[in-house]
């Protein structure tokens, strides 16, 4: 029978060395656990040392040794006798950040080891169902995977130099520090789509919440990113017709039709290759957290991964047996939190809203209370944002604007990390392509910071950019 990973003698050093020099244990609180060591006696004591440490008490010998006999834990650790010994076996507490790590290492391999022997196991069960499975294990592995990633607490020092860098790169770049969207107004308001940042874009059906999706996976993409986009709702091929619809400017009914002129499919043919070059997979046929969880784990390893994109959290299953629909997808929207912060990626998640909107008199402006089967999606979203058109509600005067024809807003209901906004967007419904309201970033907009509103009002202030004929 094999012995389990360990290293016993490592163990009895850092006791021995955290017994005989009280400051030791800055060095290692942050990297053992008392489940870290092989030996129970030494978990037990660690344990101990722990406590002491977290009421601020000194750390010897004889205060270990009142902590274990209050923990009733003294004979299991080896008594007083075992614990002296520990003692003579260390001159100093040199290294013990080295020896603490390598003690940790082999906790992780048994953690490691247990995972998969419960996968052997189950695997071989009849009942066993291989989403469930799958879910389970993935989920284990991040629990072990963040026990080895963990770089211990910041030090207001660290924390400071990372936001003066911060601070000077978004100076270099006027602000945008993260993906940009191709609409620039957006861009401005936010500092584009951050790493680790869970966006919901939200809206009723109609309101065009895939195509503002996939313009800005396209102009993410086209701009040397690598998008994972994940469509539940409608297949790959019908996706990338309209990922040549937005590029070419050729209407989109001439794609499904096949009525293309020379001209036009000289223009397909060179947007092609460039698509083809870019960092963009479409898929459709991952229908689960933990589908997603892995795809998006595989290509972050196999080829890098900048965004994720998927469309919609309604249709995404988790394995939840006996759990209520609005239960189910709460923990889909906390999955996606937990997947943005783990692969330090935006992560930007489509919802449908309830028919409140609808039977809602007036504008028919959408608001936060319409996120449907919400649960948890407004509390775990950095960033919620609602697509609307109000003249796809008849409206057709609004102040501030001449017209309402290809008006869209993108409505910033939510924003964790700054302001709120009404962002105007022109819609190019032949195309389903979304560009800049005033036809591009060179003229000044107008977007009015403010927090929530049911008026709706014209967008002010933002700073023009170079000229840029082009809307992505």
């Amino acid at each position: 029978m094999k012995v389990p990973p360990n290293a016993v003698e490592l163990e009895e050093a850092v006791i021995g060395a955290l017994l005989i020099d009280s400051k030791a244990i800055n060095y290692v609180a942050d990297t053992l656990r008392p489940e870290s060591f092989y030996k129970e006696a030494h978990g037990h004591i660690f344990a101990a040392i722990q406590t002491l440490y977290a009421k601020g008490d000194p750390i010897d010998i004889l205060m270990v040794v009142t902590a274990l006999k209050a923990m009733g834990k003294l004979e299991q650790a080896g008594g007083m006798y075992g614990i002296s010994k520990m003692c003579d076996r260390v001159a100093s507490s040199a290294n013990i950040e080295v020896h603490a790590r390598v003690i940790e290492d082999k906790a992780i391999q048994r953690d490691l080891i247990k995972v998969a022997k419960g996968l052997w196991d189950s695997s071989f069960e009849e009942t066993s169902n291989p989403l469930d499975l799958l879910d389970t294990v993935t989920k284990d592995i991040e629990k072990v995977s963040g026990r080895l990633a963990h770089s211990g607490t910041g030090t207001a020092s660290d924390l400071l130099r990372q936001v003066k860098e911060q601070a000077e790169k978004a100076a270099l770049q006027k602000g945008i520090i993260g993906l940009q969207t191709g609409i620039y107004a957006l861009d401005k308001l936010h500092g584009g789509r951050q790493a680790g940042h869970f966006i919901v874009m939200a809206g009723r059906p109609a309101m065009g919440k895939t195509s503002k999706a996939l313009c800005e996976a396209l102009h993410m993409a086209m701009n040397g990113a690598n998008v994972l986009f994940v469509s539940l709702e409608m297949g790959a091929v019908e996706l990338m017709q309209r990922a040549l619809s937005v590029q070419t400017g050729i209407e989109l009914h001439h794609f499904r039709t096949g009525n293309l002129d020379p001209e036009q499919w000289d223009r397909v043919n060179t947007v092609s290759g460039q698509i083809a070059k870019t960092g963009l997979h479409i898929v459709d046929d991952l229908h689960t957290i933990a589908a997603i969880r892995s795809e998006a784990r595989r290509m972050k390893e196999r080829d890098g991964l900048d965004v994720i994109f998927i469309d919609y959290i309604q249709l995404v299953s988790h394995t939840l047996s006996g759990r209520s629909r609005e239960n189910e997808v709460s923990e889909v929207s906390r999955s996606f939190k937990l997947m943005a912060r783990s692969l330090s990626v935006p992560v930007i998640a489509l919802s449908q809203l309830s028919r409140a909107v609808e039977t809602r008199g007036g504008n028919k402006r959408p608001m936060l209370s319409d996120l449907r089967e919400s649960g948890s999606i407004e509390q775990d979203a950095d960033i919620v944002e609602f697509l609307y058109r109000p003249e796809y509600y008849g409206v057709d005067q609004l102040e501030g604007y001449e017209t309402t024809q290809g008006l869209a807003f993108t409505i910033v209901a939510k924003n964790r990390h700054g302001g709120c906004a009404d962002v105007p967007m022109r819609f190019h419904n032949t195309l389903t392509r979304f560009t800049d309201w005033d036809g591009g970033p060179t003229q000044r907009q107008e977007i009015q910071l403010a927090a929530r509103s049911t008026a709706m009002r014209p967008n002010a202030n933002f700073y023009e950019k170079e000229d840029d004929d082009s809307p992505f």
